[in-house]
C-alpha cells in the first residue's frame, strides 16, 4: 500500500470528518461479517462502538487536563465491556459458548475508535486489515477443526431395565466418549441412576441431548434422562 498517497488525499480533508469516516468505515468491514453470518451484534451495534470512542477523543482535544484522556480510555472500555458481556451466550444443555468472536469483534472495532479519534491512520488501517483478515479468512479454517466438549450424563431407569455397559455401548454408538462415573440404586423406589462422564467432538452441539434422549427412549424402563 502506497501511504504516502494515502496520507496526501486524508491532508485534503476535514480532519473531523475524516477521522469519523475512517471509523465507520473500519468498523463496516468488521459488521458486516457479523452481520452476515446473523450474530447479535451485527453491522450497526459494530459501527456504533466504534464511534463512541471516535467521538470520546475527538471531544477530549477541548480539554485541557492531562489525564483527561486516560479516563475517557478506561470509561469507554468499561463500557464496552458491559456490551460483549451481553454478546457471549452460554448453551442451555450443552457447554458450548458463543459470541466471544463477536465480543473480540467489538473490542476491536472500540480500539479503532479510538485510532482513528487520535488521527493514527496508518496504524488503524493496519489494525483493520489484520483484524479482516482473521474474521473473514481464518472463519473457515476454525470449522475444519471439531472442538471437544464435555457434559454429565444421567440416566434413571427401573431395576433391571439398563446396566452402565449397556448405557456406555448406546452412548459410543452415537460416537460419544464415554466414562461411567457411579451409579446408584434406590431401594424405595427401585430405580438405578446412572451418571456417565461424556467427551464429544462436534462443532455445532445444539441436538446432541436430543440425540442422546431419542437412543435411550426407546428401552423399556427408562424414567428419566437429564444432561448437563
Amino acid at each position: 500500500m502506497n501511504w504516502t498517497l494515502l496520507t496526501d488525499f486524508f491532508s485534503t480533508l476535514d480532519p473531523l470528518y475524516l477521522k469519523l469516516g475512517c471509523a465507520v468505515f473500519a468498523s463496516a468491514v468488521l459488521g458486516l461479517e457479523r452481520e452476515y453470518n446473523g450474530h447479535a451484534a451485527g453491522l450497526r451495534t459494530t459501527i456504533l462502538v466504534c464511534l463512541v470512542p471516535a467521538f470520546a477523543v475527538i471531544a477530549c482535544n477541548t480539554l485541557t487536563e492531562p489525564t483527561a484522556l486516560g479516563r475517557v480510555i478506561q470509561g469507554v472500555f468499561a463500557g464496552v465491556g458491559f456490551i460483549g458481556g451481553g454478546v457471549i451466550l452460554k448453551q442451555d444443555k450443552t457447554d458450548t459458548v458463543r459470541g466471544v468472536t463477536t465480543a473480540a469483534v467489538l473490542w476491536m472495532a472500540t480500539v479503532l475508535g479510538f485510532v482513528f479519534g487520535l488521527g493514527l491512520f496508518k496504524l488503524g488501517f493496519t489494525a483493520l486489515v489484520v483484524a479482516a483478515f482473521v474474521v473473514y479468512m481464518l472463519a473457515p479454517v476454525a470449522h475444519l477443526f471439531h472442538t471437544r466438549h464435555r457434559a454429565t450424563l444421567t440416566v434413571t431407569a427401573s431395576d433391571g431395565a439398563l446396566t452402565a455397559k449397556q448405557g456406555a455401548e448406546i452412548l459410543a454408538k452415537i460416537g460419544l466418549r464415554v466414562v461411567i462415573n457411579s451409579f446408584d440404586f434406590n431401594i424405595a423406589g427401585g430405580v438405578h441412576v446412572f451418571r456417565f462422564s461424556i467427551t464429544y467432538r462436534h462443532r455445532d452441539t445444539p441436538e446432541l441431548p436430543n440425540m442422546v434422549r431419542d437412543a435411550f427412549a426407546p428401552l423399556p424402563g427408562i424414567r428419566h434422562i437429564n444432561w448437563s
